[in-house]
């Protein structure tokens, strides 16, 4: 509460000085939560500690251009944890983490593990690979494009067909494992889709000129992108690393 308060009014660190130790507070709030196992939003724990001071916020002046305390504050508990897990991560592996969400802290540092445990794999450049070029389509291609399930009867291809048809068998099962917490599951079960969508990608055109046909294979990649994005950002990752 005093953390939020102290970002409220002003307070808060700035370069090397932090006269109130927020950094240290923040970290082991950070530790006792993952070590522990509590579950909660950190949005909304932020949320209420500020609503326990909006008498005292309401008259605090905003410099222009100033972002909202709740956003402020989101980017600083960012930071610690950027600055903690790379102690012991690579550091785009932390970012992929990060930039897919960590309102759960406890979810946050689970996908952290399942993820740092398949960067030692021989075949993780490879498989990083795969899945940020998905990633990257997804990001540039879909932002004008409706979410909809795939219309299977516009896939004519075979790979696209083949690719499909995997997805459809281990959705599923992804979901339930992350919503399990077992992301290392979770990447077992998505990971064998990488034959599928390279050779989606070798064969199929995704960018036809047919815009049903087009829009359709974006949304394939968007499922696929998906379900790896629950975990991770993969276009983060620094495939050549």
């Amino acid at each position: 509460d005093s953390l939020c308060g102290l970002f409220g009014i002003g307070k808060k660190p700035t370069g090397a000085k932090d006269d109130f130790a927020l950094r240290r507070a923040a970290i082991t709030f950070i530790r006792i939560a993952t070590a522990k196992g509590y579950r909660f939003s950190l949005g909304a724990a932020i949320e209420h500690a500020l609503g326990l001071f909006t008498e005292k916020l309401a008259d605090v002046k905003k410099k222009q251009g100033e972002p909202p305390v709740k956003g402020q504050l989101l980017e600083f508990f960012r930071g610690r944890l950027e600055s903690t897990w790379r102690e012991t991560h690579r550091a785009d592996v932390v970012e992929a983490v990060l930039s897919a969400g960590f309102d759960d802290l406890v979810a946050a540092q689970l996908r952290l593990n399942a993820i740092s445990g398949y960067v030692t794999r021989p075949d993780f450049a490879a498989l990083a690979a795969t899945f940020k070029r998905v990633a990257n389509i997804v990001e540039k291609q879909a932002k004008d494009i409706t979410a909809a399930p795939v219309d299977s009867s516009k896939l004519t291809d075979d790979a696209e067909k083949t690719l499909f048809a995997e997805v459809s068998k281990v959705k599923d099962a992804v979901q339930a494992a992350v919503k399990a917490d077992d992301y290392s599951g979770a990447l077992a079960k998505v990971v064998p889709l990488k034959a599928f969508v390279d050779a989606f990608f070798d064969k199929v055109m995704v960018m036809a000129e047919d815009k049903a046909v087009r829009e359709n294979r974006v949304r394939l990649l968007m499922e696929i992108g998906a379900l790896f994005g629950a975990i991770a950002d993969f276009s983060k990752i620094q495939a050549e690393t």
